[in-house]
Protein backbone atom coordinates (compact mmCIF):
# COMPACT_ATOMS: atom_id res chain seq x y z
CA UNK A 1 0.00 0.00 0.00
CA UNK A 2 2.87 2.37 0.87
CA UNK A 3 4.46 1.65 -2.49
CA UNK A 4 1.17 2.43 -4.25
CA UNK A 5 0.87 5.86 -2.60
CA UNK A 6 4.55 6.60 -3.22
CA UNK A 7 4.20 5.71 -6.91
CA UNK A 8 1.10 7.90 -7.24
CA UNK A 9 2.89 10.80 -5.56
CA UNK A 10 5.90 10.54 -7.88
CA UNK A 11 3.58 10.43 -10.89
CA UNK A 12 1.86 13.57 -9.63
CA UNK A 13 5.21 15.37 -9.27
CA UNK A 14 6.24 14.39 -12.80
CA UNK A 15 2.97 15.66 -14.26
CA UNK A 16 3.29 18.86 -12.23
CA UNK A 17 6.80 19.43 -13.56
CA UNK A 18 5.63 18.92 -17.14
CA UNK A 19 2.84 21.46 -16.64
CA UNK A 20 5.22 23.94 -15.02
CA UNK A 21 8.08 23.57 -17.48
CA UNK A 22 6.14 23.07 -20.71
CA UNK A 23 4.94 26.62 -21.46
CA UNK A 24 8.29 28.23 -20.58
CA UNK A 25 10.30 25.95 -22.85
CA UNK A 26 8.03 26.19 -25.89
CA UNK A 27 8.23 29.21 -28.16
CA UNK A 28 10.42 31.14 -25.75
CA UNK A 29 12.02 34.40 -26.84
CA UNK A 30 15.36 34.13 -28.64
CA UNK A 31 17.71 37.11 -28.65
CA UNK A 32 19.70 37.08 -31.89
CA UNK A 33 21.88 39.47 -33.84
CA UNK A 34 20.24 40.02 -37.22
CA UNK A 35 21.95 41.55 -40.24
CA UNK A 36 20.34 42.08 -43.64
CA UNK A 37 22.78 42.99 -46.38
CA UNK A 38 21.59 44.48 -49.65
CA UNK A 39 23.71 44.59 -52.78
CA UNK A 40 24.94 48.12 -52.10
CA UNK A 41 24.20 48.84 -48.46
CA UNK A 42 23.36 47.30 -45.10
CA UNK A 43 19.57 47.23 -44.77
CA UNK A 44 19.45 46.28 -41.09
CA UNK A 45 21.93 45.38 -38.36
CA UNK A 46 20.93 44.99 -34.74
CA UNK A 47 19.79 42.74 -31.91
CA UNK A 48 16.29 41.31 -32.18
CA UNK A 49 14.14 39.55 -29.59
CA UNK A 50 11.88 37.16 -31.46
CA UNK A 51 9.62 34.16 -31.07
CA UNK A 52 7.71 32.05 -33.57
CA UNK A 53 4.53 33.67 -34.83
CA UNK A 54 2.16 33.89 -37.76
CA UNK A 55 3.37 36.14 -40.55
CA UNK A 56 1.35 38.29 -42.93
CA UNK A 57 3.04 39.30 -46.16
CA UNK A 58 1.48 41.49 -48.83
CA UNK A 59 -0.14 41.55 -51.31
CA UNK A 60 -2.59 38.89 -50.13
CA UNK A 61 -2.49 39.53 -46.36
CA UNK A 62 -2.83 35.82 -45.59
CA UNK A 63 -1.56 34.64 -42.22
CA UNK A 64 1.13 31.99 -42.50
CA UNK A 65 2.63 29.93 -39.70
CA UNK A 66 6.33 30.67 -39.10
CA UNK A 67 7.35 28.95 -35.87
CA UNK A 68 9.64 26.05 -36.78
CA UNK A 69 6.84 23.47 -36.92
CA UNK A 70 6.46 24.12 -40.66
CA UNK A 71 6.77 20.93 -42.70
CA UNK A 72 7.03 19.09 -39.35
CA UNK A 73 10.65 20.20 -38.97
CA UNK A 74 10.34 20.60 -35.20
CA UNK A 75 7.83 19.14 -32.75
CA UNK A 76 7.38 22.38 -30.81
CA UNK A 77 7.02 26.06 -31.70
CA UNK A 78 9.95 28.44 -31.46
CA UNK A 79 11.77 31.44 -32.87
CA UNK A 80 12.91 31.20 -36.49
CA UNK A 81 15.06 33.04 -39.00
CA UNK A 82 12.04 34.53 -40.76
CA UNK A 83 10.29 35.44 -37.50
CA UNK A 84 13.41 37.47 -36.62
CA UNK A 85 13.29 39.20 -40.01
CA UNK A 86 9.57 39.91 -39.61
CA UNK A 87 10.00 41.39 -36.12
CA UNK A 88 12.88 43.59 -37.26
CA UNK A 89 10.98 44.68 -40.35
CA UNK A 90 7.92 45.69 -38.34
CA UNK A 91 10.08 47.56 -35.83
CA UNK A 92 12.03 49.43 -38.51
CA UNK A 93 9.18 49.78 -41.01
CA UNK A 94 10.93 47.74 -43.69
CA UNK A 95 8.71 46.06 -46.29
CA UNK A 96 9.54 42.49 -47.26
CA UNK A 97 7.81 40.12 -49.65
CA UNK A 98 7.92 36.44 -50.41
CA UNK A 99 6.10 33.71 -52.27
CA UNK A 100 4.50 31.07 -50.06
CA UNK A 101 4.85 27.43 -51.11
CA UNK A 102 2.74 24.74 -49.46
CA UNK A 103 4.65 22.15 -51.39
CA UNK A 104 6.68 21.58 -54.53
CA UNK A 105 6.09 18.28 -56.24
CA UNK A 106 5.83 15.70 -53.46
CA UNK A 107 7.88 17.78 -51.00
CA UNK A 108 6.05 19.70 -48.30
CA UNK A 109 7.57 23.14 -47.77
CA UNK A 110 5.13 25.39 -45.91
CA UNK A 111 7.61 28.23 -46.22
CA UNK A 112 8.41 31.50 -47.96
CA UNK A 113 10.75 32.10 -50.84
CA UNK A 114 11.74 35.64 -49.80
CA UNK A 115 11.96 37.77 -52.93
CA UNK A 116 12.52 41.30 -51.60
CA UNK A 117 13.51 43.23 -48.48
CA UNK A 118 13.18 46.98 -48.60
CA UNK A 119 14.42 47.95 -52.10
CA UNK A 120 16.56 44.88 -52.81
CA UNK A 121 15.03 42.06 -54.83
CA UNK A 122 16.03 38.67 -56.15
CA UNK A 123 16.34 38.08 -59.89
CA UNK A 124 16.65 34.55 -61.33
CA UNK A 125 20.23 33.75 -62.36
CA UNK A 126 21.33 37.28 -61.39
CA UNK A 127 20.70 38.08 -57.73
CA UNK A 128 20.17 35.60 -54.92
CA UNK A 129 19.19 35.87 -51.27
CA UNK A 130 21.01 33.50 -48.94
CA UNK A 131 19.96 32.88 -45.32
CA UNK A 132 22.70 31.94 -42.85
CA UNK A 133 23.10 31.23 -39.13
CA UNK A 134 26.60 31.87 -37.79
CA UNK A 135 27.73 32.04 -41.43
CA UNK A 136 26.37 28.57 -42.26
CA UNK A 137 23.83 28.63 -45.14
CA UNK A 138 20.45 27.13 -44.25
CA UNK A 139 19.48 23.73 -45.59
CA UNK A 140 15.78 24.50 -45.08
CA UNK A 141 13.38 27.45 -45.23
CA UNK A 142 13.49 30.39 -42.87
CA UNK A 143 10.19 29.49 -41.18
CA UNK A 144 11.44 25.95 -40.60
CA UNK A 145 14.86 26.88 -39.23
CA UNK A 146 14.82 27.53 -35.48
CA UNK A 147 17.19 30.07 -33.91
CA UNK A 148 18.60 30.29 -30.40
CA UNK A 149 19.78 33.14 -28.22
CA UNK A 150 23.27 34.22 -29.29
CA UNK A 151 22.92 33.22 -32.94
CA UNK A 152 24.18 35.58 -35.64
CA UNK A 153 21.57 35.58 -38.38
CA UNK A 154 22.47 36.92 -41.83
CA UNK A 155 20.23 37.45 -44.85
CA UNK A 156 22.36 38.54 -47.77
CA UNK A 157 21.53 39.58 -51.32
CA UNK A 158 24.43 38.71 -53.59
CA UNK A 159 25.43 38.05 -57.17
CA UNK A 160 24.49 34.70 -58.68
CA UNK A 161 28.13 33.56 -58.94
CA UNK A 162 29.29 34.79 -55.51
CA UNK A 163 29.33 32.67 -52.36
CA UNK A 164 31.74 34.68 -50.20
CA UNK A 165 30.37 36.22 -47.00
CA UNK A 166 33.09 38.29 -45.38
CA UNK A 167 33.80 37.86 -41.69
CA UNK A 168 35.92 40.49 -39.94
CA UNK A 169 37.88 39.94 -36.73
CA UNK A 170 40.22 42.23 -34.81
CA UNK A 171 42.95 41.30 -32.35
CA UNK A 172 41.72 43.96 -29.88
CA UNK A 173 38.87 46.45 -29.56
CA UNK A 174 40.63 48.98 -27.30
CA UNK A 175 43.93 50.44 -28.43
CA UNK A 176 46.20 53.38 -27.79
CA UNK A 177 47.20 56.00 -30.34
CA UNK A 178 49.87 54.59 -32.73
CA UNK A 179 49.28 51.07 -31.44
CA UNK A 180 48.81 48.61 -34.33
CA UNK A 181 45.49 46.80 -34.75
CA UNK A 182 45.59 43.54 -36.69
CA UNK A 183 42.44 42.70 -38.65
CA UNK A 184 41.62 39.35 -40.22
CA UNK A 185 39.13 38.81 -43.04
CA UNK A 186 37.85 35.35 -43.94
CA UNK A 187 34.99 33.77 -45.84
CA UNK A 188 32.68 33.22 -42.90
CA UNK A 189 31.27 29.85 -43.91
CA UNK A 190 34.59 28.08 -44.62
CA UNK A 191 37.16 30.27 -42.75
CA UNK A 192 39.37 30.72 -45.82
CA UNK A 193 41.44 33.94 -45.74
CA UNK A 194 40.38 36.66 -48.16
CA UNK A 195 43.04 38.77 -49.85
CA UNK A 196 42.38 42.18 -51.32
CA UNK A 197 39.64 43.07 -48.83
CA UNK A 198 39.50 46.71 -47.78
CA UNK A 199 39.32 47.50 -44.05
CA UNK A 200 39.63 51.19 -43.26
CA UNK A 201 42.77 52.39 -45.01
CA UNK A 202 44.34 48.92 -45.21
CA UNK A 203 44.06 46.03 -47.66
CA UNK A 204 44.43 42.41 -46.61
CA UNK A 205 47.23 40.20 -47.90
CA UNK A 206 47.18 36.55 -48.93
CA UNK A 207 46.78 35.54 -45.28
CA UNK A 208 43.67 37.69 -44.96
CA UNK A 209 45.40 40.02 -42.50
CA UNK A 210 46.13 43.75 -42.47
CA UNK A 211 47.40 46.24 -39.89
CA UNK A 212 45.87 49.59 -38.97
CA UNK A 213 47.26 52.38 -36.80
CA UNK A 214 45.60 55.59 -35.65
CA UNK A 215 47.26 58.89 -34.77
CA UNK A 216 44.24 60.48 -33.10
CA UNK A 217 42.01 59.24 -30.31
CA UNK A 218 38.31 58.48 -30.70
CA UNK A 219 35.85 55.76 -31.76
CA UNK A 220 36.42 53.95 -35.04
CA UNK A 221 34.10 51.64 -36.99
CA UNK A 222 35.62 48.94 -39.15
CA UNK A 223 34.03 46.90 -41.93
CA UNK A 224 35.51 44.63 -44.58
CA UNK A 225 34.50 45.06 -48.21
CA UNK A 226 35.53 43.50 -51.49
CA UNK A 227 33.49 43.51 -54.67
CA UNK A 228 31.45 41.40 -55.40
CA UNK A 229 31.49 39.63 -52.02
CA UNK A 230 29.00 40.27 -49.20
CA UNK A 231 30.42 42.90 -46.84
CA UNK A 232 31.22 42.02 -43.24
CA UNK A 233 29.47 43.14 -40.10
CA UNK A 234 30.80 46.31 -38.48
CA UNK A 235 33.16 46.23 -35.50
CA UNK A 236 33.59 49.24 -33.24
CA UNK A 237 36.95 49.92 -31.62
CA UNK A 238 38.08 52.70 -29.27
CA UNK A 239 41.36 54.51 -29.80
CA UNK A 240 42.58 56.11 -26.57
CA UNK A 241 44.92 58.90 -25.67
CA UNK A 242 46.73 57.89 -22.45
CA UNK A 243 46.16 61.32 -20.90
CA UNK A 244 42.39 60.66 -20.91
CA UNK A 245 42.35 57.07 -19.62
CA UNK A 246 43.26 55.23 -16.46
CA UNK A 247 43.44 51.66 -17.69
CA UNK A 248 43.31 49.66 -20.97
CA UNK A 249 43.66 45.91 -20.98
CA UNK A 250 45.74 44.00 -23.50
CA UNK A 251 47.71 47.04 -24.62
CA UNK A 252 51.36 46.51 -25.54
CA UNK A 253 53.88 47.86 -28.00
CA UNK A 254 56.47 46.10 -30.13
CA UNK A 255 60.03 46.83 -29.01
CA UNK A 256 60.71 48.55 -32.33
CA UNK A 257 58.13 51.29 -31.67
CA UNK A 258 59.50 54.45 -30.05
CA UNK A 259 57.03 55.52 -27.38
CA UNK A 260 56.09 59.18 -26.93
CA UNK A 261 57.01 60.66 -23.54
CA UNK A 262 53.56 60.19 -22.02
CA UNK A 263 53.47 56.53 -23.16
CA UNK A 264 56.95 55.88 -21.83
CA UNK A 265 55.99 57.35 -18.46
CA UNK A 266 52.94 55.07 -18.16
CA UNK A 267 55.00 52.08 -19.25
CA UNK A 268 57.59 52.79 -16.55
CA UNK A 269 54.83 52.92 -13.94
CA UNK A 270 53.40 49.62 -15.23
CA UNK A 271 56.83 48.03 -14.94
CA UNK A 272 57.15 49.38 -11.41
CA UNK A 273 54.14 47.30 -10.33
CA UNK A 274 55.41 44.18 -12.07
CA UNK A 275 53.50 44.50 -15.35
CA UNK A 276 56.64 44.55 -17.47
CA UNK A 277 56.25 44.74 -21.21
CA UNK A 278 52.75 46.16 -21.47
CA UNK A 279 50.36 48.99 -20.69
CA UNK A 280 47.46 48.13 -18.42
CA UNK A 281 44.92 50.91 -18.65
CA UNK A 282 41.26 50.55 -17.73
CA UNK A 283 38.70 52.55 -19.73
CA UNK A 284 36.31 54.23 -17.32
CA UNK A 285 34.14 56.08 -19.83
CA UNK A 286 33.87 56.55 -23.60
CA UNK A 287 35.81 59.47 -24.99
Amino acid sequence: MAFHYQHAFITFLVLLSIIAVGPSTQNSVANVHLRVEGLNTTIFSGDVATRGHDVTVNPFNIMRRCDGTNANRNPTRGATVTSALDDAARYRGLPWHGTWYDQTGNITLEDFDITSINRDTTTPNVTHLTLLIDYVPLSMGGCQQRVSTGNNVLLAFHAHDNNIFLKLEVDRKTVMVIQPVVVTVTNGWNARPISGARVGTATTGNDGKATLTYTTAGPQTLMATKHPTVRSDKIAIMVLNPTNATSVSEVSYPSSVALPNEFADINRRCQAIGKIGGLLLDVQKPM
